[in-house]
């Protein structure tokens, strides 16, 4: 992205620019009602996005080694990790990835990943490694965060299909989708999907987006956080951009096991 960037003309950076701040409000909203979600059931609970020190009030004698991956898992990436008791919220250890964290024997923990821009839900510590290499013997001795979607990416592909359609030649056609940026995935073991509608406005954004069918609640927030953030090239009616209502939308979460096995809807492994 910064090389596509560098070609780009100086006026479409200051474009770009210019929606920074609209991306950085956007982003502490979400963030704000996240966090006020998660305290009610983890009252302590709060964002750690710098190395911290904590009071050690434990026996921390259990080694979590932890790395971060792209949302595609295709590569890691270094995010600030903490630990975090599972019952309170409270932060306990923090780290950069890849590196590794440390608990207590039989202590609910959960892990909270920061990384700038990204969007990433809390992964629970549900056992030990020793526990872990016990029930699955395919576990690569890591736990892995899957980092969520870049929402300054949406941002600078947004203007990118604005510059775009500014050239295009202004054909009578639907609404067709330019740059869809993908869901954050929940930290859950089985697959799913969620239906979506929303309207398209004249410039390409998507407004009243809205929940039609989930396989599960939990897909519901992720899907309308994913389709927000989508930009069209917008329907055209002689010559000129219109409004599209109702336009629907599928989201397939798609889970895999550790070893990258697929999960179904209930959590079976899918086997090839």
């Amino acid at each position: 992205m910064v090389k596509t960037l560098l070609v780009l003309s100086s006026g479409f950076s200051l474009a770009v620019a210019a929606q920074l701040p609209a991306y950085a409000q956007t982003a502490a909203d979400f963030e704000g009602r996240f966090v006020e979600q998660v305290r009610q059931h983890h009252p302590d609970f709060r964002i750690v996005k710098k190395i911290e020190r904590f009071p050690e009030r434990y026996n921390a004698s259990v080694k979590l080694p932890i790395r971060a991956t792209s949302p595609t898992g295709s590569k890691t990436n270094r995010a600030l990790v903490t630990l975090h008791d599972g019952v309170t919220g409270e932060p306990m250890e923090s780290c950069y990835t890849p590196c590794t964290l440390h608990k207590s024997p039989e202590r609910l923990t959960f892990v909270f990943p920061y990384k700038y821009g990204h969007f990433t839900f809390p992964n629970e510590i549900e056992r030990d490694p020793a526990g872990m290499r016990a029930k699955y013997p395919y576990w690569d001795n890591e736990y892995e965060v899957k980092l969520g979607p870049d929402f300054r990416k949406a941002v600078v592909r947004g203007k990118m299909c604005e510059s775009q359609f500014s050239k295009m030649e202004k054909i009578d056609g639907d609404a067709k989708p330019c740059y869809r940026m993908p869901p954050p995935v929940p930290a859950i073991n089985y697959s799913g999907y969620c239906l979506t509608a929303f309207d398209i406005t004249p410039e390409g954004d998507v407004t009243n987006p809205r929940v039609t069918d989930c396989s599960d609640d939990v897909f519901e927030m992720t899907s309308l956080v994913a389709v927000s953030a989508w930009k069209y090239h917008p329907k055209i009616e002689r010559g000129v951009a219109v409004s599209r209502p109702n336009v629907e939308a599928r989201l397939r979460y798609d889970i895999t096991d550790f070893d990258g096995t697929l999960l179904d809807h209930n959590g079976d492994r899918v086997e090839p």
